[in-house]
């Protein structure tokens, strides 16, 4: 076995409902920038988005999504680029009333 551990590419997803309620414990495989030769490596969960993700890209009509279909469809690059290094982030809450809370990033 020549793989990478799991934990590169395994991401806690949140949606606004996580962050002012309970946490859903939802994960998403998020292979970034990684070419599909290096997206392989991550054994498991390039298997599940093989299984679950490629029948449906491979129907899409946008040419990238069909191309490169173990990728977000939208990925946000330069907001993962200004996210780097960070900690931690602000997230204002604005409704009811705005406040303010705390995100952790998995970045170090």
């Amino acid at each position: 076995m020549n793989g990478r551990p799991n934990s590169d590419v395994l991401r806690p997803w949140l949606n606004a409902m996580d962050l002012v309620r309970h946490a859903s414990d939802t994960w998403v495989i998020d292979f970034s920038e990684k070419a599909l030769e290096e997206a392989i490596q991550y054994e498991a969960p390039f298997q599940y988005a093989r299984d679950k993700v490629l029948p449906i890209r491979a129907r899409d009509r946008a040419k990238r999504t069909r191309e490169k279909w173990w990728l977000f469809e939208r990925d946000r690059l330069a907001f993962r680029h200004k996210l780097k290094g960070l900690t931690r982030l602000w997230l204002p809450r604005l409704w009811p009333s705005t406040e303010f809370s705390f995100g952790w990033t998995n970045e170090s």
